[in-house]
């Protein structure tokens, strides 16, 4: 997704959720999970950052059949690897990939559905799935997808200490150590 609150389950009793909600966050009182609280952080992926204009495709907006293609290329080049000539290497290079493919069951038939899963999910290692639906089917889902002018509304109610930081920034993902995290 482009723009989307990060909901993350606290107990209500935490102190966090206090210092959360003088902050501006959206916090929802759960009936279903008694005593907790889920606070929603607006989360915007780097990537939809980078005026990529119409030439990004987030998974949201790629079909099951996009995401699988995907996903067997982050297989082929992130868990298995391939040498200067493009040829697959002999040993894995002992990485792995964690993915939820997301699907719209309004727009995918189960029986589209099923057979996609049947051709593709042999020739990926893993891949969990998780239906696109509404949202009040659910108390809250772990992703809520807002529009970016929802996005920015909240950033605006958040009040700010400083700047609005990220825990994992683009200086973290510098391969200065000798190890890459991307």
């Amino acid at each position: 997704m482009r723009e989307y609150l990060r909901w993350v389950q606290y107990r209500s009793d935490d102190p966090q959720i206090d210092g959360y909600r003088a902050k501006g966050y959206p916090i929802k009182e759960l009936k279903s999970y008694k005593g907790s609280s889920a606070v929603g952080f607006p989360t915007q992926p780097m990537i939809c950052r980078l005026g990529m204009g119409g030439k990004l495709l987030t998974a949201g907006e790629a079909t099951p059949e996009e995401q699988f293609k995907w996903l067997m290329l982050l297989e082929k080049y992130w868990i298995r690897g391939v040498d200067e000539k493009g040829e697959l290497l002999e040993e894995n290079t002992g990485n792995q990939v964690s993915y939820t493919l997301k699907y719209n069951p309004e727009k995918v038939s189960y029986e589209d559905f099923s057979a996609m899963v049947r051709q593709y999910q042999p020739l990926i290692r893993v891949c969990s799935v998780m239906p696109q639906q509404d949202a009040t089917a659910y108390e809250y889902q772990p992703e809520e997808p807002i529009t970016g002018t929802k996005f920015m509304e909240i950033i605006r109610e958040i009040e700010r200490d400083g700047e609005l930081f990220e825990d994992i920034d683009i200086e973290h993902l510098k391969c200065e150590s000798g190890a890459c995290p991307i």
